[in-house]
């Protein structure tokens, strides 16, 4: 765990995002009909489409607000362009930051780029694939092929009874 000055700047910039995140959340919600005419009479706002995600956005910022607050009041904003600074330096040497960056990447890559595009079968036995050999092989030594075997192994059944279990028993299509 951080030790607490480290963890109320973290809070400062984490609470400020997750407050811009929540008004862009309000801001899309609010782009959606406002009125609802299901049960055939009057307007009814409470089953409008928008409600949900202008409530989950409200509640985001309103519970950001309160981590900033407490990390402002304990002097996380104190040295943070600072803190900053030195972290944007050390990216290229922190292999626990490139791993997150590469997580990120090819989660974008697998929803943006393979879903849809390919078939969901072959999308998710690469994505799988992929994942799994990147942090599971690196360092097997005498092992790769086997590991490599039960990676791929994996990477094909696991989408496979995915998509029988959602087809079959919960009567959902597969993509």
């Amino acid at each position: 765990m951080l030790p607490t000055p480290a963890r109320r700047k973290a809070d400062v910039v984490i609470s400020t995002l997750m407050i811009v995140f929540g008004a862009f959340i309000i801001y899309r919600a609010s782009l959606m009909p406002w009125s609802s005419t299901r049960t055939g009479g009057e307007s009814q706002w409470f089953l409008s489409p928008g409600l949900f995600p202008a409530t989950i956005g409200s509640l985001l910022i309103l519970f950001s607000c309160r981590v900033l607050l407490t990390a402002l009041r304990e002097g996380g904003h104190r040295g943070i362009l600072r803190s900053l600074g030195a972290w944007v330096r050390n990216l290229p040497a922190d292999r626990s930051t490139q791993r997150v960056a590469f997580m990120i990447v090819w989660l974008a890559i697998y929803i943006f780029g393979l879903i849809g595009n390919v078939n969901y079968l072959v999308a998710s036995s690469l994505f799988l694939f992929v994942f799994i050999a990147v942090f599971w092989l690196p360092g097997a030594g005498r092992a790769m092929l086997s590991r490599a075997a039960i990676a791929l192994a994996v990477a094909i059944l696991v989408p496979l009874s995915v998509s029988y279990t959602f087809e079959h028993f919960l009567y959902v299509p597969a993509p």
